[in-house]
């Protein structure tokens, strides 16, 4: 092995009391929420970071595999519009730009124009207000509709 570079393989019990010691009980619950959402609806694969948990929602469709976002212990929702840009349909820019615009819908949310080719951040805090948690999973529950519909 080359280097001191070690990896973790993170879990949800590993996970949990990472996120809550560096960000706290609401952290968690959004965590826990987008945890349960992911279990529920598709499949969820648990990072290898030295310093950082994180777990990634995704699927598998036409051959192709969509990874959706990733929910960090460093208390952030890491969007994939990287990551969309090469796989069907949001391949296309204006279908990605459809999803940067929910986004921005909800409270507290504000990715600029050139997040479309990146992989912005929505912090855990913004998402723990109101309703803006559901609102979020509203957002990704049209993304894997529109998925699984191309």
């Amino acid at each position: 092995r080359s280097g001191n570079k070690q990896t973790r393989q993170w879990d949800e019990a590993s996970y949990f009391p990472e996120l809550r010691d560096r960000h706290g009980d609401e952290a968690v619950i959004v965590a826990r929420r987008l945890l349960q959402w992911s279990q529920d609806n598709v499949l969820t694969w648990w990072g290898k970071g030295t310093r950082s948990g994180s777990f990634v929602p995704y699927f598998n469709h036409n051959e192709c595999e969509h990874q959706l976002f990733a929910v960090w212990t460093y208390g952030v929702v890491e969007i994939y519009f990287y990551w969309y840009s090469f796989k069907p349909p949001f391949d296309d820019v204006e279908k990605r730009k459809i999803i940067l615009d929910k986004l921005n819908q909800i409270p507290g949310v504000s990715i600029p124009p050139d997040g479309l080719n990146r992989r912005p951040s929505i912090s855990m805090d913004i998402l723990a207000k109101d309703d803006r948690l559901e609102q979020f999973i509203e957002v990704l529950d049209w993304i894997v509709k529109e998925i699984r519909s191309s």
